[in-house]
């Protein structure tokens, strides 16, 4: 990229030869793709749920306890009474009484939460019909049901 300097001020030829340097450095290499891209997975929100699901499991091979569900709690602002969800199970794509699907469904000793997964696409289902659910189930435990908006 070859660009005139005719008349431009010191400061601004300088910028252009360094902008000029930069294209011609080619940095902004291609990144490399991703595990879930090769599989072509990559918009998949099963594929997301499934990797939430070992990660959030406290128990799962990966030796990082609840550290990932506390992460998430954490991200949305959430603050709980209770610090141990070593014994947190971790739930795929429940069905609720009218037949909706929620991605993942987190229970805890004290809590349950609803995760709706989103990937390139809006929020448009029915999260009343989540909060109902979790509602039914926390009528007959000591659960707390709690709603976790994350932006993204």
């Amino acid at each position: 990229m070859k660009l005139k300097y005719d008349g431009l001020a010191p400061k601004m030829v300088r910028f252009q030869k360094l902008l000029e340097q930069f294209v011609a450095s080619n940095i902004a290499q291609p990144r490399e793709r991703t595990l879930l891209e090769l599989a072509r997975v990559s918009r998949s929100e099963l594929a997301y749920s499934n990797l939430w699901k070992f990660f959030f499991t406290p128990n799962e091979e990966h030796r990082l306890g609840d550290s990932a569900l506390r992460s998430l709690f954490e991200a949305a602002g959430a603050r709980f009474d209770t610090t141990d969800f070593s014994s947190a199970e971790v739930e795929r794509e429940v069905i609720t009484p009218s037949g909706k699907f929620i991605d993942l469904l987190v229970t805890t000793r004290s809590l349950i939460v609803a995760v709706e997964n989103k990937i390139d696409a809006p929020l448009y289902n029915d999260l009343a019909d989540y909060s109902d659910y979790i509602d039914q189930r926390t009528r007959s435990s000591p659960y707390k049901g709690r709603s976790l908006p994350l932006g993204g």
